[in-house]
């Protein structure tokens, strides 16, 4: 037979008190006068308690670029002989794209007439299918003419047909230390020379919110498009939605076309730089 003994589950509490996790069990009211203490304690240790689980709360505002300033950016790139990470910057700040995990596993099969289909993710090197968000269906953005203008041209200049929009030289999908080469040594050096204020590319695509907020787009449709809940939508992009109210509304592809006329810059030649990592 075996021995009686108190299980407990550990589950990485800590208020400061200094106590261990026995002597709190053992100390709980009305629970001390009933074990024994001679009873022999087993802790089960709880699985994720390891685990650093992200914040609920964002402590500080998103940051929506103006597309001024993602111009600037784009015409720095264009100056690197970088095509292709100019066209990557369009479809994270103009389509809302979520990088590396979208961006990078976008096909050219999925850039349609009118939308950028969005049905799978690069999870470190690796195509999978879905959405970041469990039950999410695969989801439609209204593809916007300057941006279907920048993938046309990216691929004439490639001359890629199928397969993925950015593989690596060898035709292989990107892999982490693949993007994080390029943030450290393509998009560090064109953001400085752009004059924009430190921020990963991932944050990019709340330039997309920006633009549709201004355009008009409805909370719920916006949602959608970007890939995520209506509550959490307005939780983001609060200051936005009340900085742009009363503003005249303007579409999004006339916000962008108004910052490239004056965007200042060298000319892009198509076939200069198009290969990606």
């Amino acid at each position: 037979m075996r021995q009686p003994a108190l299980v407990v589950l550990d589950l990485a509490l800590d208020d400061g008190s200094g106590l261990t996790l026995l002597d709190r069990v053992r100390s709980a009211d009305g629970l001390a006068s009933r074990i024994d203490p001679d009873l022999p304690v087993i802790v089960q240790v709880n699985p994720v308690k390891a685990v650093r689980k992200p914040s609920a709360r964002r402590e500080r505002a998103v940051v929506c670029l103006a597309p001024a300033q993602v111009e600037k950016i784009r015409a720095a790139l264009i100056a690197q002989g970088k095509l292709y990470a100019a066209t990557m910057v369009s479809l994270i700040a103009y389509q809302g794209l979520r990088t590396p995990e979208e961006l990078l596993a976008l096909e050219v099969k999925h850039v349609r007439k009118n939308t950028l289909l969005v049905e799978q993710r690069n999870i470190v090197g690796e195509i999978v299918g879905g959405q970041k968000g469990r039950g999410f269906h695969p989801r439609a953005i209204d593809l916007l003419d300057p941006v279907r203008r920048d993938v046309h041209e990216y691929l004439l200049a490639t001359g890629i047909r199928s397969g993925l929009l950015f593989p690596r030289r060898d035709g292989e999908p990107w892999r982490l230390h693949d993007y994080n080469n390029w943030r450290r040594r393509v998009w560090k050096r064109a953001r400085e020379a752009a004059g924009v204020d430190p921020l990963p590319p991932y944050d990019l695509r709340h330039a997309f919110a920006s633009l549709q907020i201004r355009a008009g787009m409805s909370i719920p449709e916006l949602a959608e498009q970007m890939g995520h809940s209506p509550q959490m939508t307005v939780m983001t992009y609060t200051h936005v939605i009340r900085e742009l109210k009363g503003e005249p509304r303007l579409s999004a592809e006339k916000q962008i076309e108004r910052a490239r006329s004056k965007a200042r810059g060298p000319q892009v030649d198509p076939k200069a730089g198009a290969r990606s990592a």
